[in-house]
C-alpha cells in the first residue's frame, strides 16, 4: 500500500483537473449578453409575477407564445411553464432581478437577467435543475444549480452573477455541497458556507468516512478550509487569494464522479495515517481493489 500511495503522490493530475472543471466552468460558456427592451405588456406580466404568491406563476403554452421574451425558448413538446421572479432588492425589486423559466422537464431551465424593462442576459441551464436563486449583495445574485443527484449522490454548484449598470456577467463558480455516500468503502462530503461577504470568505467543511469490508467505520475525519477570495478588477471576477489557491484547487477532488486517486492526492494528509494501522491497511487494500477492478 505504501507503494500505491507513493505512486499517487508522484502523479500529475493537472490535465485531469482541467477536464473535471470544464463541467462546472460551462456557466461561463452558457451565459450570453442580451440587449432587449420589453414591450409594456411584457413588463406588466413580470410585475404580475412579482405580485403573485411566492413570486411564481404558472402559464400554458398559448400564454407563453404571447410573450416575446420567452417565445423564442418555448419548446414544441412543452405544454406548461412556471416563471419565478427573484429580485436583488425587495425594496426596489425591478432595479435588478431574474426570471427563471421552468419547463415541465428537468433538463432545461433558462434564467433571464433584467434591469427594469431591459433584458440584459440569458443563462441556459441544461443539467438537472435549479435549486435556488438568492441575493448575495446589492449587485450580486447566486444561482444554485444541481449538477448531479441520485441515491447517495448529490452535487450543488453556486454561480455568482454581478449586475453593473446595463450589464450582467458571471463572476464565480464554486461547489455549495457535494457528497458520495454509500459507494464502496469510502464516503466523502463537502459543504460550504459564506462566512464573510466583504471580503468574500467561504468555509468548506469536508468529511471522510472510511469503512472496512463488513461496512464498519474504521475512521471518520472532519475538517474545515476557510478560503478568502479577491476581486480581480481586470478580469471582473472573484479569485482565491494567492495563499489559498492550493486549498481551493482541492475542492475539485470532491466533485461527484471525481477520480479517487486524485481525491487521495489532494487530501493526502487524511489518507497517509491509514498506512500505520492494520484496519487502515485493510481499508486501503479494499479501496485499491475498487479503483483497479
Amino acid at each position: 500500500m505504501d507503494v500505491w500511495i507513493q505512486s499517487i503522490e508522484n502523479k500529475d493530475f493537472s490535465s485531469y483537473q482541467k477536464d473535471v472543471l470544464r463541467y462546472p466552468d460551462s456557466v461561463y460558456n452558457s451565459f450570453r449578453n442580451l440587449d432587449l427592451v420589453l414591450k409594456p405588456a411584457e413588463f406588466s406580466f413580470i410585475k404580475k409575477i412579482n405580485l403573485s404568491s411566492n413570486h411564481k406563476i404558472d402559464i400554458d403554452k398559448i400564454e407563453a407564445l404571447k410573450l416575446p421574451f420567452i417565445k423564442k425558448i418555448v419548446q414544441k413538446d412543452t405544454d406548461h411553464f412556471r416563471l419565478s421572479f427573484v429580485p436583488l432588492d425587495s425594496l426596489n425589486p425591478f432595479k435588478y432581478y431574474i426570471v427563471m423559466v421552468d419547463f415541465n422537464s428537468d433538463w432545461e431551465k433558462p434564467v433571464l437577467f433584467f434591469s427594469k424593462n431591459h433584458c440584459l442576459g440569458e443563462y441556459k441551464v441544461k443539467v438537472k435543475s435549479i435549486l435556488e436563486a438568492k441575493r448575495f449583495d446589492k449587485q450580486t445574485l447566486i444561482v444554485g444549480q444541481v449538477f448531479q443527484s441520485g441515491t447517495g449522490l448529490f452535487w450543488l454548484q453556486n454561480h455568482f452573477f454581478r449586475f453593473s449598470k446595463n450589464r450582467v456577467f458571471p463572476v464565480l463558480q464554486t461547489v455549495s455541497s457535494s457528497y458520495q455516500v454509500g459507494w464502496g468503502c469510502l464516503d466523502f462530503v463537502v459543504n460550504s458556507k459564506i462566512i464573510s461577504k466583504h471580503p468574500l470568505k467561504i468555509a468548506y467543511e469536508k468529511e471522510f468516512e472510511f469503512r472496512d469490508s463488513t461496512d464498519q467505520i474504521i475512521n471518520k475525519i472532519k475538517y474545515t478550509d476557510r478560503i478568502l477570495f479577491d476581486w480581480n478588477k481586470n478580469k471582473s471576477c472573484y479569485q482565491p487569494s494567492v495563499k489559498f489557491k492550493n486549498k481551493y484547487n482541492k475542492l475539485v477532488s470532491f466533485y461527484v464522479g471525481s477520480n479517487i486517486e486524485f481525491l487521495i492526492k489532494a487530501n493526502i494528509n487524511s489518507f497517509k495515517p491509514l498506512l500505520k494501522t492494520e484496519r487502515g491497511l485493510l481499508f486501503l487494500n479494499q479501496l485499491y481493489k475498487q479503483v483497479n477492478k
